[in-house]
């Protein structure tokens, strides 16, 4: 059985955010569990070539934290200069793993 809700809302032109929810209830000859997952996303464009984006997210299953915030710069048309964060917070006590990408794409004419 799977139950979720989503909300999505456009706070302005450049700002929109959605909340999600999903229960999942498993039932198998071996047993049965429940899991619970828990997601917000924001994304905001300060002009039309800068864009940022974040989601955080909540899984009850490995009782994790997730999050992801991206940052794109469209320097010239079709290519882009990307810096990412990602962070997965355990609420075990665990330690906490983050990581930095930086991608930049160059589109070549010939």
């Amino acid at each position: 059985v799977i139950v979720g809700a989503r909300t999505i809302e456009q706070l302005d032109d450049n700002l929109a955010a959605s909340v999600n929810y999903i229960r999942d209830t498993i039932d198998l000859p071996g047993g049965s569990f429940v899991t619970n997952l828990m997601s917000l996303r924001v994304d905001g464009s300060f002009t039309t070539k800068m864009f940022l984006n974040a989601f955080i997210q909540y899984n009850s299953t490995t009782r994790e934290v997730n999050s992801n915030v991206r940052f794109n710069v469209i320097h010239h048309p079709l290519s882009d200069l990307y810096v990412v964060y990602n962070e997965g917070h355990p609420t075990t006590g665990a330690p906490v793993s983050r990581s930095v990408a930086v991608k930049l794409t160059q589109m070549l004419a010939f």
